[in-house]
């Protein structure tokens, strides 16, 4: 089923929108990880929808506003009646966001939690429970790499 979000393209989504059923929009964890991406290479600070290739954009919106929800991100959520999903325009990453995405690519963790969890795994868990586990892993990592003794 398709939907008409011509009022989406007045703000640079384009593509085809097609209708999402609720199995279609869990939590993918990767595709979340290429959203901060994306805004940490953002090169103003100018409000603007996240698109992804490959992606649908009602997906990569929804997990968009869960990281806004998440305070991951900053930015300004237009939320119209009937939409599929609010339209988040993202202004910048926040501290924790930063943090989070700066663990990841750093101390090789998107490796140790893909090769230990499955996606459906690590799917059961909010961005900031997944958060809280790469800031966990990152410090372990540290203080081996100082030579620090686990306490």
């Amino acid at each position: 089923m398709f939907y008409d979000y011509s009022h989406w393209r007045r703000h640079g989504i384009v593509g085809q929108i097609v209708h999402l059923r609720v199995a279609d929009v869990r939590n993918d964890v990767e595709l979340t990880c290429k959203i901060l991406a994306v805004i940490r290479e953002k090169d103003s600070l100018r409000a603007a929808p996240v698109q992804i290739e490959g992606y649908e954009p009602v997906f990569v919106m929804r997990h968009v506003k869960r990281l806004y929800d998440d305070g991951m991100i900053e930015g300004r959520v237009s939320d119209a009646v009937g939409m599929e999903a609010p339209i988040v325009f993202v202004t910048d990453m926040t501290t924790d966001g930063h943090n989070f995405l700066a663990a990841l690519e750093q101390c090789d963790i998107w490796n140790q939690l893909t090769q230990a969890l499955s996606p459906g795994e690590l799917a059961a868990f909010s961005m900031r429970e997944i958060a809280g586990l790469v800031k966990e892993l990152a410090l372990t990592a540290a203080k081996k790499k100082l030579g620090l003794r686990e306490s």
